[in-house]
């Protein structure tokens, strides 16, 4: 709608140039932010999906203290963490639900719970890896004497996500 408008004033912008020239200058400027504005979100999403396909997370550790890593490419929403393993009392999957109007979308994260849930992992859309994941960093660090994760759904964050977005 808005590039309806912003095209409109320029083709107004055309029919006046010996009349206004001021207006025109001013209808170019409109075209020129626009068109750098819709050439930014058009790379923001090309980047954020070059992310989703490239970037992997890696666990590391020792003895003393557990990390993880995003990358190759750096993503502001998937920083890695490090904590020591003495602040650890168990490592758990945290659950989040985005609903639309259509559905109901569930995503699993693997958390190094201390004195507050660290994130190890970013969203995964599938509980298995995420399970496995907590099963073997709990067997290798000995946090619990089984080596099963339970899904922490207590504290089930939900997001609404507008219906629109999803429609394409």
């Amino acid at each position: 709608g808005y590039l309806v408008l912003e095209n409109g004033i320029y083709i107004m912008g055309l029919t006046l140039i010996d009349a206004m020239p001021l207006m025109v200058e001013m209808g170019v400027l409109l075209d020129l932010f626009v068109g750098i504005f819709v050439m930014g979100i058009i790379i923001l999403f090309l980047y954020y999906g070059l992310c989703r396909m490239v970037n992997r997370t890696t666990i590391s550790g020792d003895r003393t203290a557990i990390r993880s890593t995003h990358g190759p490419l750096p993503w502001p929403l998937t920083r890695g963490a490090s904590v020591m393993i003495s602040e650890v009392k168990t490592f758990s999957v945290q659950k989040r639900i985005e609903r639309t109007s259509k559905s109901a979308i569930p995503f699993y994260r693997v958390t190094a719970e201390s004195v507050r849930k660290i994130p190890l992992t970013a969203y995964l859309e599938d509980d298995e890896p995420a399970k496995s994941i907590c099963s073997e960093l709990n067997r290798f660090y000995s946090l619990l004497k089984q080596s099963s994760c339970a899904i922490d759904t207590g504290r089930v964050t939900e997001k609404t996500v507008p219906s629109s977005s999803f429609d394409t």
